[in-house]
């Protein structure tokens, strides 16, 4: 929400946040921008990574926010610079042998078990892990006061959401601070990654990273958007940063095939999950179908001949007003591209020059991403067709340039807008006749 709008009229600001270890400094800046530009986020939702940036952020007050993102990158960050003073391929050589480094240990993250796990008993965190992630708690704890955001009225406090494999389930499981106290170990539990971190114990559970299962946390943005009925009269931002890229070169090597394989593999989730995302408002906005054919459900095959004929129907991209509480929709995406990061193990490329730069860079995209878009009128004029800027490499991407996801936003909007109830009623009775 911005600073100088009531919270009747503002934008719902939903800050999603993708896993990506150490290129999770990228997010760092994007939030940087936001915060100097007085857009601040209602909702912060992440997995991994973007979990802990997600604490550092919802759980401050938003004057202190860009302060404990420094605290929290600055105690992750590897204590010397590797690459100080080398030229570029030296550097590069000097940062991926760092990255190797941390996996051995990182003071204010993890440390390794004086035995190995075969010394410990059976189901304990030293026979299940290589490393005791009590560095991280303590990190989170010495940042983070949580019995002082848990202690903030609901509707006085950032809404957090933060993702985990369940272990015994093998699904993906979010705590929300709506439904839980949330403490260190949620975050913590959002970003164990086995073998290394051992399973965070919640109740009668334990957690590992939720990019075990799905690198994006979209699916409980939609349920809260389409179940919260306090939203309907408030538009919605989403801002999505990717940390990975779906397109890149083909690679040279073993380490870059490795790269490649990790970079469409994180990204195909938040991919799927925008196809979701897009899917689920078409199966909400059938229901209004429905009502408006004066039928409380439609039969399925009904459903199937509805959806292609609809295309046909209105060529238009708007939304019908009150639609799914989604009626006026910005979806804001940021995806890292940066050339320098591109080494072996770059998600563990702790190195303070290259956090730094990441910073740098998701400062500016999303600088530029505001500049372009339409961010500081939405909401305050009768617009309700759904966008979604997108920057990549640097430029800003329109929603007619951007075939997702906003030309499925676009087919959702001819599937469910129409002129009239008359040619609504029309077809509803051609796709019956057929059944």
């Amino acid at each position: 929400m911005t600073t100088s709008e009531t919270a009747e009229t503002a934008p719902y600001v939903v800050l999603v946040l993708q896993g990506g270890g150490a290129r999770g400094a990228y997010q760092a800046g994007v939030y940087d921008a936001m915060s100097a530009a007085g857009l601040e986020p209602d909702w912060v939702c992440g997995i991994s990574s973007g979990a802990l940036n997600a604490a550092a952020i919802a759980c401050h007050q938003k004057d202190d926010r860009v302060a404990a993102l420094d605290a929290l990158w600055q105690k992750l960050a590897l204590p010397y610079e590797p690459a100080l003073g080398l030229p570029p391929q030296l550097a590069r050589l000097a940062r991926a042998g760092a990255s190797m480094m941390t996996t051995v240990a990182k003071p204010h993250f993890y440390r390794p078990r004086p035995l190995p796990p075969t010394m410990y008993p059976p189901g304990s965190p030293g026979a299940t892990s290589l490393y005791t992630d009590d560095p991280l708690r303590r990190t989170l704890e010495s940042i983070i006061d949580f019995d002082a955001y848990n202690a903030r009225p609901h509707e006085e406090r950032c809404r957090l959401t933060l993702g985990a494999t369940s272990v015994k389930e093998g699904t993906l499981h979010f705590f929300d601070s709506r439904h839980i106290a949330i403490d260190a170990r949620h975050p913590m539990a959002s970003g164990a990654l086995p073998p290394g971190s051992p399973g965070v114990v919640i109740g009668d559970d334990a957690y590992w990273d939720g990019g075990v299962v799905a690198n994006s946390p979209l699916e409980p943005v939609l349920r809260g958007l389409l179940d919260d009925a306090k939203l309907a009269a408030r538009p919605i931002m989403m801002v999505v940063v990717d940390l990975w890229s779906g397109s890149g070169a083909l690679p040279q090597n073993l380490p870059e095939v490795m790269w490649r394989k990790d970079q469409i593999t994180y990204e195909s989730f938040m991919q799927r999950s925008l196809e979701q995302f897009v899917d689920r408002l078409w199966g909400a906005g059938l229901g209004l179908l429905s009502a408006a054919l004066g039928e409380q459900v439609l039969p399925k095959k009904a459903q199937e001949a509805l959806r292609h004929q609809l295309l046909e129907l209105a060529p238009t991209d708007r939304l019908p007003r009150g639609a799914l509480a989604l009626d006026r929709l910005r979806i804001l995406r940021l995806e890292f591209t940066h050339t320098d990061d591109i080494v072996p193990l770059g998600p563990m490329d702790f190195a303070p020059g290259a956090l730094q730069r990441r910073r740098t860079a998701g400062r500016r995209s999303m600088e530029t991403l505001l500049a372009a878009s339409d961010w500081k009128t939405f909401g305050t004029h009768d617009d309700p067709c759904g966008r979604e800027y997108f920057i990549k490499d640097g430029t800003v991407l329109g929603p007619a340039d951007v075939p997702l996801p906003a030309g499925l936003m676009r087919k959702l909007g001819r599937k469910i807008a129409t002129e009239t109830a008359s040619e609504i009623k029309a077809v509803g009775d051609q796709v019956t006749k057929k059944k």
